[in-house]
């Protein structure tokens, strides 16, 4: 695997130089009559005049746009699709792929199933601090995984209209995290402190996280948790759910504000395809995958 020019950058390349093309003749040119022994008449001046303006008017809303549509353009029309290393199982990866897949965006996976490959991306420096996840998106290596989250949050507009809404969904997403990852650490603990564990999660889920966005969304009044939109903090805290759900079936027995925002986020088209059989969204992890993890990372 090699890390060269970004496949994004390349079509970006590509696009300029087919904005290029379009540009006009030169004004002299523009203006030269079929016939260059007649003179042109004033309206022939005119209309020429006005098409050399119109073209160029023309080009720079055309090189504007462009330059508009390569930013926010779904992958796999004018970028590449995001690109996402990391184990074939769940993990710090999983909440990543939800909020693309909330996108609606398209995304390819390499999976890391041997140590060599991890201690390539490590020699070809594309791991800042030696760690994975790893997303390559816009040109861009990102690791942390937070870091990864937020830029993507705000790339596909997740992310509030301003920076009041935006500290709300960081305390809420900051807030299941601190659930999710008691439940990510478990499968790499011995038997009796994964049960522990485990426990603890339900306990927690039901006297600390939940009562807490039972009482969000009452007293918002709203469909979603912050402002009236769609955000970030309504994917993860339904991820977070799930999750939860899948350890005890019946966690949310007493919140019924939160099991109707489970039905309703989750027949959000993207969400609804996401959650299907056959998407990107991983299995809960077995013993393969503790096994495959532990010795890659040499734990």
């Amino acid at each position: 695997m090699t890390f060269g020019t970004p496949a994004a950058f390349q079509a970006e390349d590509h696009g300029d130089c087919s904005l290029r093309q379009l540009k006009p003749h030169s004004l002299s040119q523009a203006m030269a009559p079929p016939d260059a022994s007649k003179a042109p008449t004033e309206l022939q001046c005119r209309m020429l005049c006005a098409s050399w303006y119109f073209s160029c008017s023309l080009e720079a809303h055309i090189v504007v746009f462009g330059e508009r549509v390569k930013e926010n353009s779904e992958p796999g029309i004018m970028a590449a699709k995001p690109k996402l290393y990391y184990f074939h199982g769940r993990g710090r990866m999983e909440s990543i792929r939800w909020l693309l897949a909330a996108a609606g965006v398209e995304f390819e996976e390499e999976f890391l199933e041997t140590r060599e490959q991890y201690e390539k991306l490590q020699k070809d420096g594309c791991l800042l601090f030696g760690q994975v996840p790893l997303v390559e998106v816009d040109g861009m290596m990102l690791t942390q995984t937070r870091a990864i989250l937020s830029y993507l949050a705000a790339k596909f507009n997740f992310y509030g209209k301003d920076l009041k809404e935006r500290v709300r969904i960081d305390m809420y997403v900051d807030g299941t995290l601190d659930l999710m990852a008691m439940i990510m650490l478990a499968p790499f603990q011995r038997p009796e402190e994964k049960q522990e564990t485990l426990a603890s999660v339900i306990q927690k889920a039901k006297a600390r996280y939940f009562p807490v966005f039972e009482k969000i969304l009452k007293d918002h009044g709203e469909d979603f948790l912050v402002g009236n939109k769609f955000s970030w903090a309504d994917i993860q805290m339904l991820e977070a759910i799930l999750m939860v759900e899948e350890l005890n079936a019946s966690v949310l027995s007493d919140f019924p504000l939160l099991k109707a925002f489970k039905t309703r986020i989750s027949n959000i088209p993207t969400i609804k395809k996401f959650l299907q059989p056959g998407s990107q969204r991983k299995p809960p992890p077995d013993a393969h995958y503790v096994d495959l993890v532990s010795n890659i990372l040499q734990f």
